[in-house]
Parts: C-alpha cells; sequence; structure tokens
C-alpha cells in the first residue's frame, strides 16, 4: 500500500517582505520554467522506483511557492503518509546556522575570525590544536578529519567532552594545510558561542535566528511535547538491501546533547525562511541579521576548496566578489536546501532516506538544468560479457565489504548502508557513473583474472582487492 500524493497545497506565508522571502499561495505548474517542472518530475520518480521512502520538495520562485508536494511515508511501518510541513532531522544542514551564529559575533566585535581558538577553548591550548584558528573551523581548513577519538560523538556524555577529546588527539593534518569537513570543526564553534556568550549554543541560537526568523518549528533538542513529536518523521537507512528503520519520533535523539555540527529538527518552510534571509543579504523584512558585505564574503569559497565556503556548501562560485549563482547544504539522512539568487529562486528537498543519493543527484541536475554545468558526455561501449564475468563478486574497500553485479546497462558497486551505485562501460576495464564524478577501474592480469580494482570519487582514488571466498 502507498499514500496518496499531497498536490500542491497552499502553504503559510513566511511573513518575510524582501526577494525571495515571501511566497504567496502555491502556484499551478503550467507555464513554470522547464527546470521547476523538471525538479518535479525527476523527485516524484525517485519516490515511485523506492529511491526514498518518502520525500518532501519545496521550491520558491519570485516569492511564490510554485511547488509544495509530498510523497510516500512519515513511517512506511506504522503506514503513517508524510505530511506537508512534517518536521525532519536535518543533520549536517545545522552547519551553517552554527556559522551564521559565529559571524554575528564576529560582527559584534565579540570574536575576531582570525584567532586561535585557543583564545576562547582551553582544550585548544595544546601544541597539537594551538595554530588553529576560528577561520579555518569555518572554511574545515583546521586539519581535523571526520569523527573522533573514540568513534562517535554519541561515545560522549557532553559537547565539551568530543570537543576536548578532538583537541587533546590534535588536528591529522597542519592546520591550513588542506580542506577536510569534519564534524569537530562545527562542534569547537558551538562551545565557543557558549565561551564568548556564556549562553550555550542552542539558546542562542534559538534567540537570535529561530525566534526573529519566525522559524516556530525548529529545534535545536527534542522535546518529549507530544504535538510536536507527533509531526516529526521517522529516518531510516539502507541496510541488507532495503531501507529499515533506526529512528522514530518515540525514541530518544541519540545524542543527549546538541551536537552543533547536526541536530536541528524543522521543516522545509522553517529553513526556507532561514535560507531566505542568505538570499536577501542578510536582511529579513526590516531586520538584519549580517551586513551584505558579511554575506558575500562568506560565500567565497575557501582557500582550499572551491565547493566550500564558511560553513554553506558553493555548488557554483561565480565571480568573485559577488553572491555565487547557487549555494546551499545538504543533511546526511537525505536533506538539500539550495539557494538560486540568479533566479530568485530555491529548493529544499526533505527526505528522511539515508544511504539514498539523490541529494547530490539532485544538485548536479538542477546546476545542469540551469545550464551551470554541463551533463555528462559518455562514450557509447559493449564490453564482452565473459570479460565483465571476471569483475563480479566481492571487494574490500578500506575494511569495508563492497559487491560488483551485473546489470542490464554494465555493473552495479553496493554496500550495506549505500542505494547500489551504477555504472556504464566506457571502455575495456572503466566504467563512469552516468551522474556523479565518480569512476571504477578494474585491474585485469593477463590471464584475465581481476582481483583488484580503482574506486575513483571526485579526483581521489582508492584500491579495493578482492575478497578471498575460502573460509
Amino acid at each position: 500500500m502507498r499514500p496518496g500524493r499531497s498536490f500542491m497545497l497552499p502553504v503559510i506565508a513566511l511573513f518575510l517582505a524582501a526577494g525571495c522571502s515571501a511566497p504567496d499561495d502555491t502556484k499551478d505548474l503550467t507555464g513554470q520554467s522547464d527546470w521547476v517542472t523538471s525538479v518535479h518530475e525527476q523527485v516524484a520518480e525517485w519516490y515511485d522506483v523506492g529511491e526514498v521512502v518518502g520525500a518532501e520538495l519545496l521550491v520558491i520562485k519570485d516569492s511564490d511557492t510554485v511547488i509544495h508536494e509530498v510523497w510516500g511515508w512519515a513511517d512506511q511501518e506504522d503506514e503513517r503518509a508524510l505530511e506537508l510541513d512534517m518536521i525532519f532531522r536535518i543533520r549536517s544542514m545545522t552547519k551553517p546556522l552554527v556559522g551564521t551564529a559565529v559571524l554575528m559575533l564576529a560582527e559584534e566585535g565579540r570574536i575576531e575570525l582570525d584567532q586561535p581558538v585557543a583564545t576562547h577553548l582551553e582544550a585548544f591550548q595544546t601544541p597539537h590544536a594551538g595554530d588553529i584558528t576560528i577561520r579555518d573551523l569555518l572554511y574545515h581548513t583546521s586539519g581535523f578529519t571526520m569523527g573522533y577519538p573514540r568513534g562517535s560523538i554519541d561515545d560522549y556524555e557532553s559537547l565539551d567532552e568530543a570537543v576536548a577529546d578532538a583537541a587533546e588527539q590534535g588536528p591529522k593534518y597542519p592546520p591550513g594545510t588542506e580542506y577536510h569537513y569534519a564534524d569537530a570543526d562545527t562542534a569547537a564553534l558551538g562551545l565557543i558561542i557558549e565561551a564568548v556568550t556564556g549562553e550555550a549554543p542552542e539558546d542562542f541560537i534559538a534567540r537570535r535566528i529561530f525566534t526573529p526568523l519566525e522559524m516556530r518549528d525548529s529545534y535545536c533538542l527534542l522535546g518529549e511535547e507530544a504535538p510536536v513529536r507527533e509531526r516529526v518523521c521517522s529516518t531510516y537507512h539502507w541496510s541488507e538491501g532495503r531501507y529499515q528503520k533506526y529512528w522514530d519520533n518515540e525514541a530518544a535523539p541519540e545524542t543527549p546533547f546538541f551536537r552543533a555540527s547536526g541536530g536541528v529538527f524543522c521543516t522545509s518552510l522553517d529553513y526556507s525562511r532561514f535560507l531566505a534571509m542568505w538570499m536577501d543579504r542578510g536582511l529579513a523584512g526590516e531586520a538584519r541579521f549580517l551586513p551584505e558585505t558579511t554575506i558575500v564574503s562568506a560565500l567565497q569559497p575557501g582557500p582550499l576548496s572551491p565547493d566550500y565556503a564558511m560553513h554553506w556548501q558553493v555548488y557554483q562560485s561565480g565571480d568573485t566578489g559577488a553572491v555565487p549563482p547557487a549555494f546551499g547544504h545538504g543533511g546526511s539522512d537525505g536533506t538539500l536546501a539550495m539557494a538560486l539568487p540568479e533566479h530568485n529562486a530555491m529548493v529544499l528537498y526533505f527526505t528522511q532516506s539515508r544511504g539514498s543519493l539523490s541529494t547530490m543527484f539532485l544538485e548536479k541536475f538542477i546546476l545542469q538544468e540551469l545550464g551551470y554545468s554541463e551533463e555528462k558526455q559518455l562514450p557509447e561501449y559493449v564490453p564482452d560479457a565473459d570479460i565483465v564475468g571476471a569483475y563480479l563478486g566481492d571487494f574490500d574497500l578500506r575494511g569495508e565489504r563492497w559487491t560488483v553485479e551485473g546489470d542490464d546497462r554494465g555493473v552495479a558497486f553496493r554496500c550495506d548502508r549505500l542505494v547500489p551505485l551504477r555504472f556504464v562501460p566506457i571502455a575495456e576495464h572503466t566504467f563512469e557513473h552516468p551522474v556523479l564524478d565518480m569512476g571504477i577501474r578494474f585491474v585485469v592480469d593477463d590471464d584475465g583474472t581481476c582481483d583488484e580494482l580503482v574506486f575513483r570519487s571526485g579526483d581521489r582514488e582508492v584500491f579495493a582487492q578482492r575478497q578471498s571466498t575460502s573460509g
């Protein structure tokens, strides 16, 4: 049984006066830009083929809500249909909120971005972490990498304890030398907010961002209030070839404290209010949150990554000194917000399907539809079926089992935590993902056997060895 779709229902106004920030009633798609219609069709297809358990799509253009629609389930096992304006766990889409709070403190002269973090956090007063600056944290150039010394932040009793442990171990790379996206960076920014203001970061964000932007359905910490809990979607992850529920609205959050790097629960409408403030260059109605110069500067790509600014993903950087034509952020439970200032539009795509790469697909798809990037042009190549047969089987990729299976167009590459990735042949032994910047090259011996492959993501390559079938 599948729930019915909710088509084109009217949504509440955002009560913000400028720019892209105040949508009217939902409009019919007739006469809309081709890219808007294409996005709608793509999301509908993903639900139809089982790519996601459920999805909410919100598109605001020229101050009108042109799409606000849901597909699928808020909880599949309970047959609880997804409804408009339900509350999602947005994970790393929390990062721009924390970054905004830090920039507000900098504008007020309470911190300086080039100050060492150790100026405010005693845990960083070590030879390992002493050179890390606040700017490094914002750009993810601190040298920290993903994870904590104990593994997960859920293995700690408090944010202070987790950050102190990361600082004591120190960054993996010298600060300011490499870009590595790291939750510890944002966690440390959260503690800086507290150290400077004397206010917990979640309270500061609620008071200075949620309340003035009228984000009434946004929570840094999810309480026990039944009316709120009933609107929260269950979350799923891909495991054993299907989506399985790993958290629902009756359970306590895995992290009992505000983790700063991810932890906010909110609706797509609420997040659009926040995104609109950035699109309107720091203004929301008559309230100014940040100066326009700060907005522009904070959205420029960092010195070590063309795709990441000050706690914002930059999907299209544009000219230096101007707001980029596409920016936003995603979350690991399957959420995405994209701002498109040149088109006075924003797209918010919320799912609760961890393991789907549909958010990454949608980023690429929108950029292609708007002409910011070109569609991948792959050569047609038909490999010998016997040769492809030599590729199939299990490989060890950094300690994780990945399986190569035959596919009607090429090969499927899957692990236990992701929806299978499908690659098409472009040359002998070489396969490419048709959309994402990924590829596989199979290393074949003279006798035709294949015991090794090279998986490429962007400009990084990882070797994987065939797993032994003995024992």
